[in-house]
């Protein structure tokens, strides 16, 4: 190491590389950030062991807060430069050198605004991280750390530098910490924030929040701890954390921390869920959750599916076959079925001979309803040039006396509809009829004689609630001899009931 010249007297409080351009033999294009809010840039080659370039780019700020993070996201079609201060976040977009690109932007009037602005001291702890290989950031401010996604808009249409910052929010640090102690620096592993405090080591978890360990670094637990706490740095090259303190380098270790992911995952992405569990018991908790929910939400076929990958005790196939039944889905119960029969192994003969012959049942039954929707609508579509009774008697002579009380229906064929629900002992259902306010009081006289002899209470009751009530005398007479109607106290009781009148 040695001292650079031409950095004495600065005040650098930040450093961004150019990863395709640090090599052994030097640092490549550098962009430092000072206490003034000034960015340098600075290029070493220790082959001449000089620094071949130091120069002015761009002030932030007006010179009122010093620069606290600098990153550089590159490719081949551009270059995004992230500046953070403690209380503002920059985002500067070119297309070629760091020298081009702020040169474009020192030529504008107004100096550029920041994307994202927060509350807070200029002089609290700050920092900003990285992760190019996952296209995020976390920005460390008084409030807590802000942190979302870098987008990657295309530069040949209309943008803002608001474009390349995507799915951002503030985290708050815990509550404990609010209002007492504040961070001194910002740790980002792949799945935790560190925030490293002057008396602890706090982890929490970037998906569900929570703060899942806390290390502390006061006091007799701290025992092997030299110095006290400045900052976390990462060596990058092997993904390993350090905690430098006043006194030495700490080493921080970080094992299995994607060990409970799939537990975390589960409340919001099973597929995360899946892709980070360890053991097949994970795989079908997940796989159990996932299609307990597509069930709840009403998506049968999908819970199907799930439900068909699962083999665990509970819920046994035969409930879940029993719960696609009592919904009335057969599509799903057909799909659960079929994915069931192809999982089976050779060993499980008797299985999936029973599994093979419901299927059939199914495939029928399906044939069936196909069949039948066709020459219902069918029946609907020609109803006007179809000779009622020609269809009916070729409906009756092939046994489909659902589709022909479904023509008669769609004819206002009354009639027809009451005889064969009476011949089907329908009752109830042909009384619903004859209470249509269009049917004929001839129809109701018709019928009355069966209807009282099959159910006298029910038939009374509907004469008694019709508008007007029926005569409760007349029905019981036909053209020719009287017939004899069994008398019980159901029927008296339109005879007697004081709105019916005999004529």
């Amino acid at each position: 190491s040695r001292l650079l010249a031409k950095l004495k007297g600065v005040a650098v409080t930040a450093i961004g590389w150019n990863g395709w351009e640090v090599s052994e033999h030097g640092t490549g294009s550098t962009l430092i950030g000072t206490g003034q809010g000034a960015l340098m840039e600075l290029h070493v080659d220790e082959r001449e062991k000089k620094e071949r370039a130091f120069k002015h780019l761009y002030s932030v700020g007006e010179g009122r807060e010093p620069i606290s993070g600098v990153c550089m996201e590159l490719n081949p079609e551009r270059m995004v430069v992230i500046v953070a201060t403690p209380t503002r976040f920059f985002v500067f977009v070119g297309r070629s050198s760091l020298e081009e690109t702020f040169a474009a932007y020192a030529s504008r009037k107004a100096h550029m605004p920041p994307v994202i602005e927060l509350p807070g001291d200029p002089g609290c702890a700050s920092e900003v991280h990285v992760a190019q290989s996952e296209g995020k950031f976390a920005w460390l401010a008084q409030p807590g750390v802000y942190r979302g996604e870098l987008a990657q808009p295309s530069l040949s249409q209309g943008w803002t530098e608001a474009d390349f910052v995507a799915k951002h929010e503030l985290l708050p640090f815990p509550a404990e910490g609010r209002g007492g102690e504040w961070p001194l620096s910002l740790g980002v592993t792949r799945y935790h924030f560190l925030l490293l405090y002057r008396t602890k080591l706090v982890a929490i978890n970037q998906v569900s929040k929570e703060v899942v360990q806390e290390v502390p670094l006061s006091g007799a637990a701290a025992r092997g701890l030299v110095g006290s706490p400045l900052g976390l740095t990462e060596d990058v090259a092997s993904e390993t954390w350090f905690m430098f303190t006043t006194e030495a380098l700490h080493e921080i270790s970080i094992r299995k921390e994607d060990r409970d992911m799939w537990r975390i995952f589960l409340k919001a992405d099973y597929e995360k869920a899946v892709s980070h569990c360890f053991t097949r018991e994970q795989r079908e908790k997940v796989h159990t959750q996932q299609a307990e929910a597509a069930f709840a939400a009403k998506d049968y076929m999908e819970a199907a599916r799930l439900f068909a990958r699962l083999d665990v005790p509970q819920p046994t196939f035969e409930q879940v076959a029993l719960r696609f039944v009592e919904v009335g889905d057969p599509a799903a119960l057909h799909e659960f079925l079929r994915q069931k029969l192809e999982a089976f192994a050779s060993e499980d003969r008797a299985q999936a001979t029973m599994v093979a012959t419901w299927l059939t049942e199914l495939q029928l039954d399906r044939i069936n309803r196909a069949l039948v929707d066709q020459l219902r609508d069918f029946l609907s579509e020609y109803k006007d040039v179809l000779d009622s009774a020609t269809t009916s008697n070729l409906l009756a002579s092939y046994g489909r006396l659902d589709e022909l009380m479904h023509l008669a229906a769609l004819l206002d064929d009354n009639e027809t509809v009451i005889e064969h629900l009476m011949q089907r002992g329908e009752i109830i259902r042909a009384l619903g009829v004859l209470r249509k306010p269009t049917i004929p009081r001839e129809l109701i006289y018709k019928f009355a004689p069966a209807l009282l002899e099959a159910a006298p209470g029910e038939t009374v009751d509907a004469w008694i609630q019709a508008a007007p009530p029926h005569a409760g005398a007349r029905p019981l007479r036909r053209a020719g001899r009287p017939r004899r109607v069994p008398c019980s106290g159901a029927s008296l009781r339109g005879v007697c009931h004081p709105r019916a009148r005999l004529r």
